[in-house]
């Protein structure tokens, strides 16, 4: 389910590896104005007990006279046999965007970083995909192709990864189609303490303090 209770997390780094870098191969376009009504989600899997997304980066191209807004939407879509079904979530984040130097099909190319998120999920497959809401000028960003990374690409070059491409639509997510291509985007944060293992800690640290008190520690 979407949006766990659980406040605590076990460590923190890198949850789903996509790769985030470009592979030339082809670019989803994913903003207004020019393409306000196109959709694009990747799927992810999350293990037991579940996850807290902290971050999420992605890589795009964008059109000359097009303008990034500095806010990056997420949409979460519940799996429905292999595609997004119903729409879960979407989180408006500030994002930083990041030249790399580099241009492809005579667009410049950019890596977006959105941090300060607070994502709850448990454990399933979830498909996550990003916007711009607010884009503006002139065309839009393009949502760069992957060969998968090490969770999102297909056997046997990548045993561990899902296999699945991306799937995109062109009326807001009421229908979709699957994509020619993997995205490239990376998600960070933590996994969620279960609760059992959460309050048992600390009735274990409860229990010592009490015996060191019995003990005469405490005077």
């Amino acid at each position: 389910m979407l949006l766990l209770s659980a406040g605590a997390t076990a460590g923190a780094g890198l949850l789903w590896d996509n790769r985030n870098l470009p592979d030339g191969s082809g670019f989803r376009a994913l903003s207004p104005p020019s393409f306000a009504a196109i959709r694009a989600a990747e799927d992810v899997v999350v293990s037991a007990p579940g996850w807290i997304i902290t971050r999420y980066a992605y890589n795009v191209i964008e059109d000359l006279e097009w303008q990034h807004s500095g806010t990056t939407e997420l949409l979460i879509y519940a799996d429905a046999g292999g595609q997004p079904g119903k729409l879960l979530g979407a989180f408006q984040a500030p994002h930083i965007r990041t030249a790399s130097g580099k241009s492809y099909f005579g667009r410049p190319h950019y890596y977006y970083d959105v941090p300060g998120l607070d994502i709850r999920l448990g454990p399933g497959v979830y498909w996550i995909g990003p916007r711009d809401p607010f884009g503006s000028g002139s065309g839009s960003n393009y949502w760069s192709s992957s060969d998968g990374g090490r969770d999102g690409g297909c056997p046997p070059e990548h045993p561990g990864g899902t296999c699945r491409r991306a799937q995109f639509s062109l009326n807001e997510g009421r229908t979709w189609g699957e994509d020619l291509y993997h995205r490239g985007f990376e998600i960070h944060g933590g996994v969620v303490l279960e609760p059992s293992t959460f309050f048992g800690t600390a009735a274990a640290l409860l229990a010592c303090v009490r015996r060191w008190r019995s003990r005469g520690g405490h005077r």
